[in-house]
């Protein structure tokens, strides 16, 4: 073969190679154009997905303000079939089941959203209100616990944690209850809800250590416990494990007050509740249920102005102290709230709940080493008050 025959196959293999490249070359930057459209696909519909979620809610928002229930959960119920983990919609659901009485649906509501958001402190508050509702004091306390472990800056989450505590310490006296939240939940514990339930167990993380000479020369004799104490004796009927046995007539007026609470009707509640105290003046478990009651529905002031004529009456009576103290620290008055616990553990020293209690109170009040102090001796005499701070 010529040079000229050489130069001339060169040339051609040049271009069939170079062809072959680029063919190559654009198969591949193809793919990739394909690949970026399918993606601003995707992120196009979820973001109209979003967009048609969050007015779909706001829409069911609406109409649950405006008294249409009916009309909130039909709209909560399409969105919730194509969005299951939509948390804002769960969370509705279940206020629109609880202001209903549902508390089983409310329940199954509160799963799913746990589910879905196992960490989110207003999750959990959601399911410590279902178990509330069903009168589950402890499991609402553990998971009231968890969403104030998550977000501690809360004082929603803290102050339910301790008002229902103060609640699962007392009988259940006048409490109106739902048989049937209670036949859905039978164990509602979190350690069958939560997979990692260490907050039980977690130490209290205050602000240093503490010094609490100050109350030793005011605690009472040690050997005198609640049950002892003679107030507490005189009841209108036998104690059994459900807690006293009322008259019928106050077992009527706690009930009529439940009830005031339940329709926002605080003035109302205050008057079946003193017609309660009344009718049995000797028995101090009737105002202690009444502030119990009042804080549970987000009335300080009425279990203030119940308390304070029963701590003259039954002046050795810590759980009234206690409540009260309680009732304060949600008014904000934090000094009232100091007085009022420091007087209750003068007269019982074996309450973790009063500790923990004083311990908030304290650090409220900056006394950061003596908060320290009650908050480490209430999870010494109970460990579920190991709350992290």
């Amino acid at each position: 073969m010529n040079a000229t025959a050489r130069l001339a196959c060169c040339v051609l293999l040049s271009v069939l190679t170079a062809g072959c490249a680029g063919f190559d070359l654009a198969d591949t930057e193809g793919k990739a154009v394909s690949e970026k459209l399918k993606q601003r696909n995707e992120e196009v519909t979820t973001a109209l997905e979003s967009k048609r979620a969050a007015a779909e809610f706001q829409a069911a928002l609406a109409r649950f303000s405006q008294g249409d229930a009916a009309g909130c959960e039909q709209d909560l119920t399409q969105l919730l079939r194509r969005n299951p983990g939509y948390r804002d919609a769960r969370l509705l659901a279940v206020e629109v089941c609880l202001t209903d009485n549902r508390v089983g649906e409310a329940l199954k509501h509160a799963q799913h959203a746990m589910e879905a958001h196992p960490d989110d402190p207003h999750v959990s508050y959601t399911m410590g209100l279902v178990l509330d509702a069903a009168g589950q004091e402890a499991g609402a306390a553990a998971y009231y616990q968890r969403a104030a472990e998550l977000d501690p800056e809360s004082e929603l989450f803290t102050m339910a944690h301790l008002t229902v505590l103060e609640a699962a310490e007392q009988a259940p006296v006048g409490r109106v209850s739902n048989p049937s939240a209670n036949s859905v939940l039978e164990n509602p514990s979190p350690e069958r809800r939560i997979e990692n339930p260490s907050y039980d167990e977690s130490a209290s993380k205050g602000h240093a250590t503490a010094e609490s000479a100050g109350y030793a020369t005011a605690a009472a004799s040690e050997s005198e416990t609640p049950a002892n104490r003679p107030e507490n004796s005189g009841r209108n009927g036998p104690v059994d494990s459900g807690g006293p046995i009322l008259a019928e007539p106050v077992q009527t007026s706690l009930q009529r007050a439940n009830q005031e609470l339940e329709r926002g009707s605080p003035e109302a509640a205050a008057f079946f509740f003193r017609e309660a105290i009344a009718t049995s003046p000797n028995d101090p478990q009737i105002p202690i249920s009444a502030g119990v009651a009042a804080l549970r529905y987000n009335q300080p002031g009425v279990a203030v102005d119940l308390l304070l004529p029963a701590r003259h009456r039954f002046v050795r009576c810590a759980e009234i102290y206690r409540v009260l103290g309680t009732a304060y620290y949600r008014l904000g008055d934090y000094q009232s709230s100091q007085v009022a616990l420091r007087q209750a553990l003068s007269l019982d020293k074996t309450s973790g709940l009063t500790y923990f209690l004083m311990g908030c109170t304290l650090a409220k009040l900056g006394q950061h080493d003596a908060a320290q102090d009650h908050l480490k001796q209430a999870r010494t005499l109970n460990p579920r008050y190991g709350l992290r701070r």
